[in-house]
């Protein structure tokens, strides 16, 4: 995670507010109730709207809660999921699972990019979670949601009930990305079918132990061999036929696949210093930082935060930017900045604006605690550094 000492953090879609961990939405009075205890528990980061009809009921459940605090009426259901969709980590209904799966339909974009959702009954009997059980944590949720009850958590991902490795949560897990999450089907497919699936690591990067026989250790194909190819049982390791579908974890992009049906990771590492002129769009800056990734094999996926100055903490561009990859947008004021050990190139000018010398490769290394895995790469008004963190 980012520097304890950064002045200000926007998470998301890059709007300046905390990020709420919970967004509760409850819809009858013994709802209400629930709802209001489970703000007592989990405090701040839990944000609770109640029907207008019933949110009286909720407000008594306790005398020292109001809105300041947290928890609020609403009418239209709609408004609340605009609100919390990209900026939840979870959202609870307490209602019947038709409610829940009808009002989350019209903003569905993904597994990778939609909120844990749930579902609990007004008895707090069962806790059922319905979208992103590992990439979201609803599963996570359920587990937490259900012990402050004593309701039943109602876990359907196939994985789970069978015991079987799940790439998804070792991905969260290890601080990983996934390439393409459309591939997890077909991993997790394969392993609850009994079939052998592969695991490669390339070289520079120490995988953790998946922990499970049922992947089998492959190296890197050599150079020239398609792994979609009849050749590709010829596997680099000896006694082993390479399997149709594996996992690969690397930090090269540019890294041929490994298998015909391959579910990449890569370790989402990466903080971007990004510094440009007033005005400059998302699209303008996130140009730049794609022609600056791809000239060192980094996949845009693999960015977790951007980093800058205090004064871009408003620059709309940037702010868009990281909404966009769902990366943190950190700053730091000019004398952190420059107060930040290593080699970097010095600008006079930029130190005569905004009492820097260099912004990017600064702000990149202060938010990751790391080192530089590229300088400066300027064009259009826009500059742009890469600093990585160990995972």
């Amino acid at each position: 995670m980012p520097s304890p000492d950064c002045t200000m953090s926007i998470l998301r879609r890059g709007t300046g507010m905390q990020r709420t961990e919970l967004a509760v939405l409850a819809f009858t009075a013994d709802g209400a109730g629930l709802a209001v205890r489970l703000k007592r528990v989990l405090g701040e980061k839990c944000r609770v709207y109640l029907h207008s009809a019933h949110a009286a009921r909720g407000m008594q459940e306790d005398g020292d809660v109001s809105a300041e605090d947290g928890i609020t009426g609403f009418t239209d259901t709609g408004t609340v999921l605009e609100e919390h969709w990209t900026e939840a980590e979870a959202i609870l209904f307490i209602s019947a699972a038709g409610i829940a799966v009808r009002s989350s339909a019209p903003f569905l974009r993904g597994k990778a990019l939609d909120p844990a959702v749930l579902c609990m009954d007004d008895t707090a009997g069962y806790v059922i979670p319905l979208l992103s059980g590992h990439l979201g944590g609803a599963n996570e949720w359920a587990e937490r949601i259900a012990a402050v009850f004593g309701a039943e958590p109602v876990i359907t991902t196939s994985t789970d009930r069978h015991g079987v490795f799940a790439v998804d949560l070792y991905a969260k897990a290890h601080g990983f990305v996934i390439e393409d999450p459309s591939m997890i089907r077909k991993v997790s497919g394969a392993l609850l079918a009994g079939e052998r699936v592969g695991w490669c690591c390339d070289e520079g990067l120490t995988a953790i132990d998946p922990g499970t026989d049922a992947l089998v250790p492959c190296r890197p194909l050599p150079a020239g061999i398609d792994a979609q190819g009849p050749e590709r049982g010829d596997c680099p390791q000896s006694d082993c036929s390479r399997p149709g579908a594996g996992i690969t974890l690397t930090q090269d992009s540019s890294l041929p696949p490994q298998f015909a049906q391959e579910c990449r990771l890569y370790p989402r590492n990466i903080y971007l210093g990004i510094g440009c002129r007033r005005g400059k769009s998302a699209e303008q800056i996130g140009q730049v930082v794609r022609e600056a990734l791809e000239a060192n094999g980094i996949s845009m996926k693999r960015v977790c935060a951007i980093a800058s100055i205090d004064v871009k903490k408003d620059e709309k561009g940037i702010c868009e930017l990281a909404g966009q990859l769902g990366a943190e947008f950190v700053t730091f004021s000019a004398q952190q900045l420059m107060e930040t050990e290593g080699e970097f190139s010095r600008s006079g000018y930029v130190l005569e604006q905004v009492g820097a010398d260099n912004v990017c490769e600064r702000s990149a290394v202060r938010a990751s605690g790391g080192e530089l895995i590229f300088g400066k790469y300027a064009r259009d008004g826009v500059t742009v550094a890469a600093a990585g963190r160990k995972i």
